[in-house]
């Protein structure tokens, strides 16, 4: 993929993050990790970057369970 200039937890446009189902799944997972391994090394999950890194998790998981339901 090849996104703009992307910061940790910034949100990935849907349009440019995937076109297929799989996509979102490995996004999710990425984000997943990520989300991991920022508050792993923050040791503090009220950090700002830990917090939006789990609201931009929250937002595809939403968008994958919208896709599912639909």
């Amino acid at each position: 993929m090849n996104h703009q200039s992307v910061c940790k937890g910034d949100l990935i446009p849907f349009t440019y993050s995937y076109e297929k189902a799989g996509c979102l799944i490995e996004i999710i997972e990425s984000t997943r990790q990520e989300l991991i391994e920022v508050a792993t090394e923050k040791e503090c999950l009220t950090d700002e970057t830990v917090v939006r890194l789990s609201q931009k998790l929250d937002t595809y998981l939403l968008e994958f369970q919208r896709r599912s339901c639909g």
